[in-house]
């Protein structure tokens, strides 16, 4: 059999590949930005079956360390770190994987070393990385979790303006990390996690996990297509947009079975890629069947809260886009409080209080839902058409209060095109008028957005009763 060149005859039908020139190659092709070589140290705590992580910068010299408890790396694993990348992947070896790329991402920052502490008691041990070609074992520090510290001389200059930890932090949404990450004097929460905004849902079959909400107002709207954001071993990969067939929703979708391309940077179109579409709609249905009961154990409260003229401003303030708190009356001094650094905000300004009155903060989140569901009718549903679906959400849409009468009770879609029917019109109210004639029959215009919306749906200008 003929030699190949760059290869070294080791045995029959068997080459040896340069070994630094590949790790070069890996390491030129894999993360896009070397800045981001903390992704790599996090999943591989994921898959070392941790708990908790904990991330900090370094002075004097300047660097990183992160620390986490779980499975401890053996003598014989850290020997040769980077011996998994040029085997099959395996899952066994996910976690060496993950240190692996960790390492050569560090190490394109040229650091001074890289540091691997791991093991407990007489099993510690502590490889230290120069460089491809330089590595060794050095008498170990104490303790019990693993280690992994990165130092320069001084900072690199991906990082002359921030540390790495608010680099990282900058540069991703870390909210959603599935294993507990303190970055300083903050710590991220499990999606899964008590006290997690409202509207939440979190999900998980088998070895996938997640959570789905609403989706986002942008541009004060509801943005019709669902956006997802595709994490491996509890991490961000990447993000991409679904159209949405159902309701759209944000979601983070977590499979620690994805396989990334050498960038570490996407995830392999393959089969368990393509589950991801069929999974994020069928808890899109869930989430759309729990914020259909909330809306109409809500509804009647809302209209009650509507009722009142101090209140009505935070509820038209949220369905033209801005948040509640964008209602309360502003002045010089809460300007001045909001774009003053906290270190220079004195305390008699950070003491001043610009509290929501009672009702106002339900209103804000009664808005956000009904939004929702009103485009997810606009997406879903016939607009100013008698309903024909036979589907049990689509039902249960139509018959769902989304707007209020002259009373202040709940109006769904399915009475408001009663009242249409008829005559081809609908009579409106911009005031409530509980006690008028046929009040139950006026649609109560509560802010722009409602005629907006009606005048679409049914095609239609609106006409004042009197």
């Amino acid at each position: 059999m003929p030699e190949e060149p760059g290869g070294e005859l080791v045995e029959e039908g068997s080459f040896r590949v340069d070994r630094s020139r590949l790790l070069e190659k890996l390491q030129a092709f894999q993360l896009k930005e070397p800045k981001q070589f903390m992704t790599p140290f996090l999943r591989c705590a994921a898959a070392s079956g941790a708990t908790r992580a904990e991330a900090r910068d370094l002075d004097s010299p300047p660097g990183f360390e992160i620390r986490f408890d779980g499975r401890p790396f053996t003598r014989g694993e850290l020997q040769d770190p980077y011996q998994c990348l040029l085997e099959k992947e395996k899952l066994k070896l996910r976690r060496n994987r993950q240190l692996a790329y960790g390492l050569l991402a560090a190490l394109r920052l040229k650091p001074k070393a890289v540091t691997v502490l791991s093991g407990k008691g007489t099993e510690r041990i502590e490889l230290r990385a120069r460089s491809l070609r330089e590595e060794e074992f050095i008498p170990p520090e104490p303790g019990e979790d693993t280690v992994i510290r990165v130092r320069w001389s001084r900072w690199p200059k991906e990082f002359s303006f921030r540390s790495p930890c608010k680099v990282f932090t900058a540069l991703n949404d870390v909210s959603d990390c599935l294993l507990p990450v303190t970055f300083g004097d903050w710590t991220t929460e499990p999606p899964s996690s008590a006290g997690k905004r409202p509207g939440d849902m979190f999900f998980k079959e088998n070895a996938i996990c997640g959570r789905v909400r609403r989706a986002e107002l942008e541009a004060g709207t509801v943005r019709e297509k669902s956006l997802v954001r595709l994490q491996a071993l509890g991490v961000g990969v990447e993000s991409l947009e679904l159209d949405s067939e159902f309701a759209p929703v944000d979601a983070t979708f977590n499979d620690d079975a994805f396989r990334l391309d050498v960038s570490q940077s996407s995830i392999v179109r393959d089969e368990r890629y393509d589950r991801v579409k069929a999974i994020v709609k069928r808890w899109a249905r869930e989430l759309l069947k729990r914020e259909l009961d909330v809306q109409a154990a809500r509804m009647p409260q809302t209209g009650k809260l509507l009722l009142d003229p101090a209140l009505l401003p935070y509820w038209k303030a949220r369905l033209a886009g801005r948040d509640a708190w964008a209602a309360l009356q502003t002045d010089w001094l809460r300007n001045l409080r909001d774009m003053l650094p906290a270190a220079l905000t004195p305390a008699w300004l950070a003491r001043r209080r610009y509290d929501l009155p009672p009702g106002a903060r339900e209103l804000h989140f009664d808005g956000l839902r009904t939004l929702w569901l009103r485009k997810t009718a606009e997406m879903i549903l016939p607009a100013g058409q008698p309903l024909e679906t036979q589907d049990e959400l689509g039902r249960r849409l139509w018959d769902v209060p989304l707007f209020f009468d002259a009373r202040g009770e709940g109006l769904s879609l399915k009475q408001a095109h009663a009242f249409f029917e008829p005559a081809q019109r609908l009579f409106f109210v911009r005031a409530p008028l509980p006690g008028a004639v046929n009040a139950d029959r006026l649609v109560w215009i509560t802010s722009s957005q409602d005629e907006e919306f009606l005048s679409r749906w049914f095609r239609l200008a609106f006409e004042m009763p009197f």
